[in-house]
Parts: C-alpha cells; structure tokens; sequence
C-alpha cells in the first residue's frame, strides 16, 4: 500500500503535459481603410473547422500620413456583444429568474461601440448617472421596481462585461503569441488591453495615458503570480489527496486551467488518503460509490515503473485508466476556481446563483445596500474580508473574468484530446454564468455586426464624417478643460457654426502638430513614471528625440517645460542633460515662463550648477 501511495504521488507530478512547443497563431489583424485619413483594424479569430471569427474593431485616426507619432485611437467595438431582444430584456428584469433566451440572430443597424479610447471618461459619468439614478430615484419606489430595475442593470452590466473579459483573452493570446502586427503595435495592443481592463473598473477611465503601460505590466505581473500561485496549491492538495494533477496549457504555451483526476484501480485498494473538501468545493471520491460503476468520460494514461507518464509504444508503459473530478481555473485570485465538477454538474452553478439570490434578496427585497445603509457596508466588507481569507471566491467580477479566460483557452487549444475537448466545453456551456449570453448567436453576430461595420466605415456618410466631426471638437478643445470643452461644444450645437477657421487653420495641420507634442509628452512622462533613472528605463537616444521633438512645441510649452526640467533634475547622462537644457533655452525665451521649472532645478544640488552656468540668461 505504501508504495502504491509513492507511486502515486510521483504520478501526480509527471502527468503534466509538455507545454514549451511553440503555439500555432490564432489571431491576426485586418484592416479597413476609412476615407479621410483613418482605418478600422479587426482582430480574427481563427478556428479549424469554423468561419474565422472578428471578434474587436478599434477606429484609428492616423490623419493621412504613416508617422505614428500623430496616430490617435479612437471607437473600439466588440463584435460579439449583440443587443438584447426584448424577451431578454424582460428576463433580465426577473429578480430570480436564471433562464437564457436565444440573442437576436440577423443584427440591424450599424453597431454601438463600446467606448472612446480618446475618451474613456464619458463612460465613468454615464456609469455614476445611472447608479445614482437606481440609488435616489428607483430604489425608494418600492421592493418591486428597486428588484426589477437592480436586476436588469446588474444584468446588463455583466453581460458587457463578459464580452469585455472575452476579447481581454483574445487580446492577450495576441500579445502572447510572439507576432508583432504590421497594422496594429505592441503599444497600442497594450493601450487597448488597458483600457478595456479598467471599463469594468467604475473609475477606470479617469486613469492618465502616462499610467497605462504600468498599470499593464502590474496586471500582467500580478496574472503570472496568481497561477504560480494557484498552480503550487492546486498541484498539493493532489498529492495529498491522492489525486492526479494536470495543467492544461494555453495556446500561448500558459497554464490556465487544472485538471484533478482519479485512477479507477485506487477506488478498489481502499486507499482513504487525505480529502480536502473546502478546499476544493468537490464530494469526496474516496467514499463516493458512484465512481465505481463510472460510465461518463474517462481516459487511459500510460505510466512506468516509477510512476512516470510515458508513451503507449514504451516497453514497460503501464496502462492506468483515470476518471476526471474536476476542471480549475487558476486565474482567480489567492485560490483556484472550480469551473467544472463531473459528478454534480450543477454544484458551481447552485453555488453562483444562490449568492445571486442572496444579494437580489438583501439589495433588491430588502433594500439593504452597500451604499445606502453604511452599517451593512462595514458588515459585508468585513464578512466578504474573513471569506476570502479562508479562501471564498466571493468576488464575482473575477469568476466572470476567470470563466471568460478559460472559455477562450479551451475553445481554442489544439493539444487536449478531441473527445476530452468535447466534454469540457459542453460542461462549460451548460455553466453559463449570465442569462444574456449565447455562444452560437454570439459567432454568427459577430461577422454580421463586422459586415455592417465595414459598410459604414467605407461610406463617405458613415465613419468619414463621424471622424471630421471628431477632429473639428479635438481641435477647438485642445487647451481648455473638460467644463469649458462642454460648453464649446454646447455653443457650437446652439448656433450650428464652426469655431474653426478651416482655410485659415487647417484641421490636419493642426492636429498633427499637437499630436505629435502629446506623443513625447507621453513618452517622457513615462519615463518620470518609472521611478528610476530616465535613461534606466528608456534608452538616452529615444529620450533625447523627444525633448528635441518638443522644442517647437508653441502650443504645450508650459507642459514641455514643465516635464523636460524634470528629466533634467533626474538624469545623469550628459547627452540627455545637454538636450534638456537646449529644449529649455528655447522653449523659455520670456523669463517668466521659465521661473518655476528653474526654481526646482535650483533647488536640486547637482543640477544648480548648470543652472547658473547654462541658464543664467533666462532669470
């Protein structure tokens, strides 16, 4: 029995796959051009077997020229997020009711876009209205109408955010597929990653350009340690259980998901080896007579001697067949998420829809919220604190995100077993967590709302105009604030007349040089943003390109002053100094526009030497 048990937990180790072949690409980028100096690009999807699929279309403003620093991205689609019909609708009105209908299958009219990455702000206002329109106006009509609205919002909101959670998939297998896009660029991947990340984020859109690359190497960062994390948890409450642990890999060669098995011959030894049941939400296989007379999916894995997973060809391949118990994400913060149980398919769906009900009942019912009712909040935080601590995945945005990403990974990995493949998708279907998605219709909506997509950026009515529209408000705001660009744009609306002189002016011309100005600002500050050495974090060649880049730079000299004495109180290369004070002697003609960025470099001991050697003339 011993060395049975031995055995065993070598098994538990080796039956993982190999997961260093490089994956075979999936995704690429296509382009639609837009008349008037602009292109759609769609990520597709690509499925053996299956139409290629669109899945996001991103609106860029290049204004005619391929420099890339004046680019500026704008409306971003998500294709397979379909309208609701108006059975949906009223199923989602249902407090308690978990049923889906069939999506609307032939799409009509050109799709809404999600948001405006060069505005991502509108959707947090849009967000806060309509949570303080639920909050002040809706909820104090009665259980009816706060159950009936909470659930439809509460609904809707997810729905979107699923689709957001799948195309954050499709974006990182892109990203992680090694293959840098001639239409779209590893930076604006990235920015489009980001902010789509931070919309499911109630003030998310209010985080700066300049904070974006970091907020995306911290998620990143923080992904990788949740599944190593994960994955060591996982891989010992096996062995201590007396399970088989698999990683699946990912077609970017990532494990995201685990598989536990069983061997059928250990049900007949009567090992009773140690079960960690809250641990891993599943009934314990050791005292479960059912996986004796196991008739579902099982498969024959080959072992040696020492419990080696070997090929069936080896000379002394054992063979062992291995009954599935459970499918895992390892995505989900501090502890796995149970995807999947085989013997009790309903077990993860029971456990999502009674904490449902359980917030309907107290938000909705009772109207005992978070933010209506402070003692409740402090209750549910520390109960929701305690929970997790004992390893609940209580945070239902995340499960969400975690089914999305593993949805996505099964679909499309080509090293699982075809039947095995086949059954862990059709359990994910039947685990739908909202009642507004449909996969099928999602699919066939999706190149639909693509074909409208296109139509509408190719005609001179659609996209061309929408886009002049655009440069004419980015023009004629530039400079001002958020409070005096709306009321700009409420006067232009009143009168119907233009602020821009367009024969005196050009629009292009114009944009094009504060564009061009915004990009350095960017990268500079950027580089301020590492928190290190300038030429540290970016290479003193490219720095100096920009402080020279926005020595003309009329427009944003405050701001351009402002950052380039900042790189110069912080680098240490000479080159990048002499640029700096270069960009500075000619930015600063008037010496009271270069008063407080002196003041600081005076204040700094090793730059107020060259202060009063180089710069003297400008006090």
């Amino acid at each position: 029995m011993r060395n049975a048990a031995v055995a065993h937990m070598l098994a538990v180790v080796v039956l993982s796959p190999a997961v260093s072949a490089q994956p075979t690409p999936v995704y690429h980028v296509e382009q639609e051009p837009v008349p008037g100096a602009g292109e759609v690009l769609t990520i597709i999807r690509h499925q053996p077997g299956i139409p290629d699929t669109p899945l996001l279309s991103v609106l860029r403003d290049s204004l005619g020229d391929d420099v890339a620093e004046n680019d500026r991205l704008r409306y971003l689609w998500i294709l397979t997020s379909l309208p609701s019909t108006p059975f949906q609708r009223l199923l989602a009105a249902l407090p308690f009711a978990h049923v889906r209908s069939g999506a609307k299958q032939h799409i009509q009219g050109v799709p809404k876009p999600l948001m405006d990455l060069a505005a991502p702000s509108k959707n947090v206002w849009s967000g806060l209205f309509e949570k303080a329109v639920q909050i002040e106006g809706l909820d104090g009509l009665g259980p009816v109408v706060r159950s009936t609205t909470r659930s439809y919002q509460g609904k809707q909101e997810e729905y979107r955010d699923l689709q957001v959670f799948h195309a954050l998939a499709a974006l990182e297998g892109l990203l992680n597929e090694g293959n840098d896009s001639r239409l779209l660029s590893r930076d604006e991947l990235r920015e489009i990653y980001s902010r789509l990340s931070l919309s499911t984020r109630t003030f998310g859109g209010l985080m700066q350009n300049e904070s974006l690359h970091r907020y995306y190497e911290i998620q990143i960062y923080r992904a990788e340690t949740t599944r190593e994390h994960n994955w060591e948890l996982l891989r010992q409450t096996a062995e201590l259980s007396g399970l088989y642990f698999e990683p699946i890999p990912s077609p970017d060669g990532t494990c995201r998901e685990a598989l536990l098995w069983i061997a059928r011959r250990d049900l007949h030894t009567g090992l009773r080896e140690h079960f960690d049941q809250r641990f891993l939400k599943i009934g314990n296989p050791w005292t479960d007579h059912r996986l004796s007379g196991w008739d579902g999916y099982s498969t024959v894995r080959y072992f040696d001697r020492a419990g080696g997973r070997v090929d069936a060809q080896a000379p002394d391949a054992i063979p062992m067949e291995l009954i599935p118990l459970a499918l895992y994400s390892l995505d989900y913060p501090r502890v796995p998420l149970l995807l999947i149980d085989f013997r009790d398919s309903l077990n993860p769906t029971v456990r999502e829809f009674a904490a449902q009900d359980a917030e309907t009942l107290l938000g909705g019912i009772l109207g005992v919220t978070r933010f209506s009712n402070w003692p409740a909040l402090a209750v549910t935080s520390l109960f929701g604190f305690v929970r997790a601590r004992h390893g609940a995945t209580s945070v239902r945005k995340s499960r969400l995100q975690a089914y999305a990403q593993a949805y996505e990974n099964l679909g499309m990995n080509s090293t699982l077993d075809s039947s095995l493949k086949i059954e862990l998708l059709r359990r994910m279907e039947q685990h739908r967590l909202d009642v507004l998605e449909d996969a099928t219709a999602e699919l066939a909506g999706a190149r639909e709302q693509y074909r409208l997509l296109r139509q509408y950026a190719s005609s001179p009515n659609g996209l061309t105009m929408k886009l002049t529209m655009d440069r004419e408000k980015e023009a004629a705001n530039y400079g001002h604030s958020a409070a005096s660009g709306a009321l700009r744009t409420l006067g232009r609306l009143l009168t119907g007349k233009s602020e821009i002189d367009r024969a005196a002016n050009p629009i292009v011309a114009q944009l094009d040089s504060l564009r061009r100005a915004q990009y350095h600002l960017r990268v500079l500050n950027g580089v301020l943003a590492s928190r290190a050495l300038p030429e540290a974090s970016v290479d003193a060649r490219n720095i100096c390109e920009s402080v020279e880049a926005l020595q003309t730079a009329t427009d944003t000299a405050r701001s351009a002053t402002r950052v380039i004495a900042a790189i110069l109180k912080r680098t240490q290369d000479e080159e990048v100094r002499l640029a700096c004070i270069r960009a500075l002697a000619t930015l600063n003609r008037e010496p009271s526009r270069a008063r407080a960025a002196l003041d600081d470099l005076t204040d700094s001991p090793r730059t107020s030497g060259i202060v009063r050697r180089d710069l003297k003339p400008l006090r």
